[in-house]
C-alpha cells in the first residue's frame, strides 16, 4: 500500500532526467521503440512478467495515437481530459490511475487490473473493455457506445450516471456495483450478474436482459423498457433471468414493458445463504498477429468487426498477418467459457 507521499515521489520524478526525457517522448508520439529502452521494469502482479514503469507520469489534457501502452504500469498516472485514439492498454495495471473525462476512440482494454481508477465521465467510443478485474473504481458519468465491456469481474465499482448505448455487457460478474440513475440502450447484458448491485432509478431500455441475474440488487425505481428476458444456454448449463421473488422486483417487471416476463425465474430470498458470484474463467489466452496459435478453438478480435472478429483457429496454425483496422490494433482473445 503506497502512502501518499510515495505517490506524490512517482510524481515527482517525472520534473527532470530521464523521466523527463521519457515523458517528452510519449507526448511527442515518438515509436515505442524509441522510448520503451527509457523505462523501468516491474513485474507483473499476475504472473512476474515484465512491466514498463510509467507510475505517476502527468500526461492531462494530451492527445495520444496509434500508441501500445501494453504491459504498463499507469498506478497513479494522470491522464485527465487526455484523448484516446487507438491505444492498446492490453495486461495494464490502472491502479489509483486518473482518467477523468478523458476520451477514448478505438481503444483496447483486454485485459486491465486496477483497484481505485478514476474514469469519472469519461466517454467510451467504439472501445472494448474485456477480462477486466477492477474494484473500488468510479466510473460514474462514464459514456459507452458501440463498444463492449464483456467477460469482466467488477467489486463495488460507481457507474452511477452512467450511459451506455449499444454496447455489448456480457458475461460479468459485478458485485456489490452502483448504477444509480444509469441508463443503458440497447445493450446485450447476456448472462451479467448484478449481485447487490444498487439499480435505484435505473433504466434499461431495449436490452437484451437473457441470463441476467439480478438476484440481491436495489431495484428502486428501476425501469425496464422494451427489450426481452429469456435463457442463454451455455453447454449444459441453462441460464434464466432471475429475480429475487420479492413484491418489489415483481413489481419492476410488472411495471415494465419487456417481453417473455414469463421466463423469468423467481428466486426466494435466503438471507446469508445467496449463490457465490460466478467467477470468470482463468482459461484464457490472447495472441498476436502471425503468431502461431496455442490452442485449438474460436477466437474472436473485435478490431475486426462481428463477422470476421470471431474465428475458429487450429492449434499449431498462424493468426492471420493482419495487425491493425479501422477499429484499432488486432488482438486475438481465447475464452474457455465462449466456445458454444
Amino acid at each position: 500500500m503506497l502512502t501518499n507521499a510515495d505517490v506524490q515521489e512517482l510524481r515527482d520524478r517525472w520534473k527532470a532526467g530521464k523521466y523527463q526525457n521519457l515523458l517528452d517522448a510519449i507526448k511527442g508520439a515518438l515509436p515505442e521503440d524509441e522510448w520503451v529502452p527509457l523505462c523501468d521494469s516491474l513485474p507483473h502482479v499476475l504472473d512476474g512478467a515484465p512491466t514498463i514503469d510509467l507510475r505517476g507520469a502527468p500526461l492531462p489534457g494530451g492527445r495520444l495515437e496509434n500508441l501500445d501502452l501494453s504491459y504498463s504500469h499507469l498506478g497513479f498516472a494522470v491522464f485527465d481530459a487526455s484523448q484516446f485514439d487507438e491505444v492498446g492498454f492490453q495486461h495494464a495495471i490502472l491502479d489509483g490511475a486518473s482518467f477523468k473525462e478523458c476520451v477514448f476512440h478505438l481503444a483496447q482494454m483486454l485485459p486491465v487490473y486496477g483497484n481505485g481508477a478514476d474514469f469519472r465521465h469519461a466517454r467510451f467510443r467504439q472501445s472494448f473493455i474485456e477480462y477486466a478485474k477492477l474494484s473500488n473504481s468510479d466510473l460514474s458519468g462514464l459514456t459507452l457506445s458501440d463498444g463492449s465491456l464483456n467477460f469482466s469481474e467488477l467489486i463495488e465499482c460507481n457507474f452511477s450516471g452512467m450511459l451506455a448505448e449499444q454496447s455489448e455487457w456480457r458475461w460479468n460478474t459485478m458485485t456489490r456495483c452502483a448504477f444509480v440513475a444509469a441508463r443503458f440502450i440497447e445493450c446485450r447484458l447476456t448472462a451479467t450478474r448484478l449481485d447487490g448491485a444498487r439499480l435505484i432509478d435505473a433504466t434499461f431500455e431495449n436490452c437484451d436482459l437473457s441470463g441476467v441475474d439480478f438476484r440481491g440488487a436495489d431495484l428502486t425505481g428501476v425501469h425496464f423498457l422494451g427489450g426481452t428476458f429469456g435463457d442463454v444456454l451455455q453447454g449444459e448449463t441453462t441460464y434464466r433471468t432471475r429475480f429475487d421473488d420479492t413484491p418489489e422486483a415483481r413489481r419492476a417487471v410488472a411495471a415494465g414493458s419487456t417481453e417473455n416476463r414469463h421466463a423469468v425465474e423467481w428466486c426466494p430470498v435466503v438471507i446469508g445463504s445467496s449463490e457465490p458470484a460466478r467467477q470468470v474463467t482463468s482459461s484464457r489466452l490472447k495472441g498476436r498477429p502471425g503468431e502461431v496459435v496455442p490452442q485449438s478453438g474460436w477466437w474472436t478480435s473485435p478490431a475486426l468487426g462481428s463477422e470476421q472478429g470471431r474465428r475458429y483457429f487450429k492449434e499449431g496454425e498462424k493468426f492471420p498477418d493482419i495487425k491493425s483496422t479501422n477499429w484499432g490494433l488486432v488482438i486475438w482473445s481465447y475464452n474457455s467459457a465462449d466456445q458454444g
